[in-house]
């Protein structure tokens, strides 16, 4: 998924970002701004009529870029089904702990 293609409000981690898509100066600037592989952004807006620019959080900085460099940042949703607490092996041990 890119950037650009992510839901409002939803955050996501940056896996890859097509540098050659970029001119030399645009893909300074985002890396200076925090744009790396591994950094965690969020969509927060888009610009009223033409969804040009968009304002997105790079780690705990609101930025705003345009549609074009968004389209080149892939990024990736944090696994949504959350890990059990306890695995199977450890349930039936647990529940004779009680019994004497």
């Amino acid at each position: 998924m890119r950037l650009n293609e992510l839901p409002l409000k939803k955050a996501a981690v940056i896996t890859d970002i097509d540098w050659s898509a970029l001119t030399p100066e645009i893909g300074r600037r985002l890396r200076d701004l925090g744009f790396h592989k591994g950094a965690e952004v969020e969509l927060k807006h888009f610009a009223p009529i033409s969804h040009d620019p968009i304002a997105c959080r790079v780690d705990r900085i609101l930025i705003a870029i345009r549609q074009s460099e968004a389209s080149v940042i892939s990024v990736k949703a944090p696994d949504a089904t959350p890990e059990p607490a306890l695995s199977d092996k450890a349930s039936p041990s647990l529940s004779t702990v009680g019994q004497a």
